[in-house]
């Protein structure tokens, strides 16, 4: 983002979760960041509906993972038709497939060029055919695998 935004991107980053483990010296530089709380914000303690509005209201999502186990906020933002950049790892294609735009795991002048052109071109590739289950399929799925 940081790159993006020398290259004169009108965009904001939102970062949702906790302070986690060993990660001390990143999130001083978040808060001391020049652009925190103008385009840079990071919520902690959002509740499911404040995260589900947020992401109503988002112009997409960025995860940038190195190693992923499923990646739930990339199927709820697909799930709502939220454009999906995406570290090109296994589990995001298996999950959005070509429903994504992908770029290449810790290259941050790829991921800085995709967010400058899709300000430029008014927006990324949107996703149409990422669903959710409900809890109740969900469970239903677990039990018939487990009873057969």
């Amino acid at each position: 983002f940081e790159r993006a935004w020398e290259q004169g991107a009108d965009i904001a980053l939102v970062i949702v979760g906790k302070h986690g483990w060993n990660v001390d010296a990143l999130a001083r530089r978040l808060r001391e960041h020049p652009k925190a709380g103008k385009r840079l914000f990071w919520l902690e303690g959002l509740s499911d509906a404040d995260l589900e509005l947020l992401v109503a209201h988002s112009s997409g999502l960025v995860q940038a993972s190195l190693a992923e186990g499923f990646g739930l906020p990339l199927v709820e933002a697909g799930s709502q038709c939220k454009p999906l950049l995406l570290s090109d790892i296994p589990v995001f294609r298996e999950i959005a497939g070509d429903e994504a735009t992908y770029f290449p795991v810790g290259d941050d002048q790829a991921l800085a060029r995709i967010l400058v052109e899709g300000v430029a071109n008014g927006g990324w590739r949107q996703p149409y055919g990422i669903t959710t289950m409900t809890w109740r399929q969900s469970a239903e799925s677990v039990a018939r695998a487990l009873l057969e």
